[in-house]
């Protein structure tokens, strides 16, 4: 007895020698870290104005915590309580705000930490994870859990969420998705027959917290029996058991969501823009587009290129079941399917007492992980705001990682390697070394692309020839950059009429895109032609028959091309709009002074006036029409105020 203590007192030394957890981890998150310095100098992209730019309660700091927790998503920006709601990372944003300030560099910063934090978990997850199920001198499970790491780390698909400061949700989700893994795995080590237990509190905790960082986190509810019947060996009984307590928390987050939202992603209208698979089609042209977009997830995991910030509509076009790409793409996912769901169903009917079954319990354990977690950003099952992104990879793509790192260890390792063993080295380091370069040097090269709007947009223009919001985005950066001091006349034109090519692209791949219209008219009045100004105007003015800044943006153009009976139609629409539009009534009534009618510029000047004194253009304007009508009393009235 006393030797066999001994024994394992040495396996157990002899592993901690062997195996430099510590080091490891500190080796992981160093050189996340140091992965995407490069975006430490970054400014804002995309959707940081929504979630961080314009949104009041994050701009506020931790004083709006309530509603921050109670609101949804965008709620700071638009005053809006749709949508999703996920409150943790503007929380995070507020907090990092408030005691640093608003800062892009300070954000970026810890959007590196977190997700330098997040691998550095991942690996002590797996870890933990492959311990259950392989004997602790076996280097399985530190050979797995680097490799995988690595891979996760170096993976250039998560540039867009690291550089990306919006992105965050996607970072902090899996994190705690790895926390509660963390601690299941202690509760299940520890052979717990009740669950009040503290391991399983903070497992349903970190839960919780992933699921307020971002919704797809419901979908580790499908995770948590695959723990338990693959790594934790236990009956399906046991595995129900262990599950309902994630399953209760899940629906008191769905009621809660319900509770605090007016409306939820599920009953919002979606764009056709942003989202090509609402647009009609048959179910076949669907399906087969969606199974196509599965097999493109794969590839870009595979071979990650081109990248892209943008795969809305046209991006991908209507596929159809004939397509050779939509045939391969639904074999190969079929296959790994059957053969995920195949061990699976082996597992729970089955025993097995030789070691071979770990790696099939992990093979399968991988690709199941990667379709329960992708499952719900495919629109098959529900309907999201985008037709796919680079973003919903990053949980998924964890699978895919660990799927590579078990194939790796299993073609390279003694006992059951299929090459001789004086080759098995070598053959580990031109497998793995090859792939983790490639992908180290694509992911670093890809982060200066995110430095701005303009830079991502003109990195990404020439493989989106097709995509609507690509175009809109990068003519729309030509038309702001084109207010750039530092730039002269003739590169100012150029920009300008570059960003009218990209507009015009927009408008033949979906001629209804109103906000394309409204800038192409604006573009055009800044290059002086007038006459394209105003059709494009007028034409945003019929597709948007709501918004008064639309209807006023053609009167101003009419104003500026001397057409002013286009420009009182157009001035009179957006009164109708919005009442309380200073700026249209204060214009209306000089469009009614310079046609000598000044009884009716009085009227709209003193509205005006009425709505904002502040305003010194309607003032001015208010005592030159009392001046014009003789009303010397009134005038000077307004002149002391």
């Amino acid at each position: 007895m006393v030797n066999m203590k001994k024994k394992s007192s040495a396996q157990k030394l002899t592993h901690k020698k062997k195996f430099p957890l510590t080091g490891t981890s500190i080796i992981l998150f160093v050189f996340s870290f140091l992965l995407y310095s490069n975006t430490l100098t970054h400014d804002f992209t995309l959707d940081d104005e929504l979630v961080l730019g314009r949104n009041e309660l994050v701009l506020s700091g931790l004083k709006s915590l309530p509603d921050l927790f109670t609101k949804s998503y965008r709620y700071g920006f638009n005053h809006e309580n749709t949508g999703q709601y996920r409150p943790l990372s503007p929380i995070f944003f507020a907090a990092e705000i408030q005691f640093f300030g608003f800062n892009a560099h300070t954000l970026h910063f810890f959007n590196i930490l977190y997700y330098s934090l997040c691998v550095t978990l991942i690996f002590i997850a797996l870890y933990n994870l492959l311990l259950l199920v392989f004997p602790v001198e076996n280097p399985a499970p530190f050979r797995i859990s680097v490799i995988a790491s690595l891979l996760f780390a170096t993976h250039p698909l998560h540039t867009e969420v690291v550089a990306n400061i919006k992105s965050r949700d996607e970072i902090l989700a899996l994190l705690f998705m790895m926390g509660s893994l963390f601690f299941m795995i202690r509760f299940i080590k520890n052979k717990r027959t009740s669950l009040v237990r503290p391991e399983m509190f903070y497992s349903l905790l970190c839960y919780y917290l992933a699921l307020l960082s971002k919704e797809s986190a419901i979908t580790y509810l499908g995770i948590v029996p695959l723990i338990s019947l693959f790594f934790g060996k236990q009956s399906l009984k046991k595995t129900l058991f262990i599950t309902f307590p994630f399953l209760l928390l899940s629906i008191l987050y769905i009621i809660s969501v319900f509770s605090f939202l007016d409306q939820t992603l599920g009953t919002k209208a979606i764009s056709v823009v942003n989202n090509s698979l609402v647009q009609k089609m048959t179910f076949i042209e669907s399906f087969s587009t969606k199974i196509y977009i599965l097999g493109k997830y794969l590839f870009i995991l595979t071979l990650p290129f081109p990248l892209l910030f943008d795969y809305s509509y046209n991006h991908i076009p209507v596929m159809h079941l004939a397509d050779l790409n939509v045939i391969v793409s639904f074999l190969f996912n079929l296959a790994l399917l059957i053969v995920g769901v195949t061990i699976l169903i082996k597992s729970i009917v089955v025993k097995h007492s030789s070691p071979l079954p770990s790696f099939l319990h992990l093979t399968s354990f991988s690709i199941l992980f990667y379709f329960i977690t992708i499952s719900i950003v495919t629109n098959i099952f529900i309907i999201i705001e985008a037709t796919a992104a680079e973003r919903f990879l990053f949980t998924p793509s964890l699978g895919y990682c660990l799927l590579i790192a078990t194939l790796i260890h299993y073609f390279t390792y003694p006992r059951f390697s299929v090459v001789p063993q004086k080759n098995q080295h070598w053959i580990f380091f031109m497998i793995l070394i090859p792939y983790l370069l490639f992908f180290t040097l694509k992911t670093w090269n890809r982060n200066p692309d995110w430095k701005n709007d303009f830079t991502l947009f003109k990195a990404d223009i020439d493989y989106l020839p097709n995509s609507a919001r690509a175009n809109y985005c990068m003519g729309t950066a030509y038309f702001r950059n084109a207010d750039n001091p530092s730039l002269n006349q003739v590169a100012k034109n150029d920009f300008l009429h570059k960003a009218v090519s990209h507009l015009d692209r927009v408008l033949e791949i979906f001629p209804d895109y109103k906000e394309a219209w409204i800038n192409g008219g604006l573009v055009y009045s800044r290059l002086g032609n007038s006459v394209n100004a105003i059709k494009y105007l007028e034409k945003a003015v019929l597709l948007d028959t709501i918004s008064p800044k639309t209807s006023y943006a053609l009167a101003v153009v009419c104003l500026s091309a001397k057409e002013m009976d286009k420009a009182l139609q157009a001035l009179q629409m957006t009164i109708r709009r919005d009442s309380l539009y200073v700026e249209a009534l204060n214009d209306l009534g000089a469009v009614y002074g310079s046609k000598g009618r000044f009884p009716d510029a009085l009227k709209y000047f003193k509205s005006a006036f009425q709505i904002n004194p502040a305003f010194q253009g309607v003032k001015n304007n208010l005592i030159h029409t009392y001046l014009q009508l003789g009303d010397t009393v009134n005038a000077r009235r307004i002149e002391g105020r």
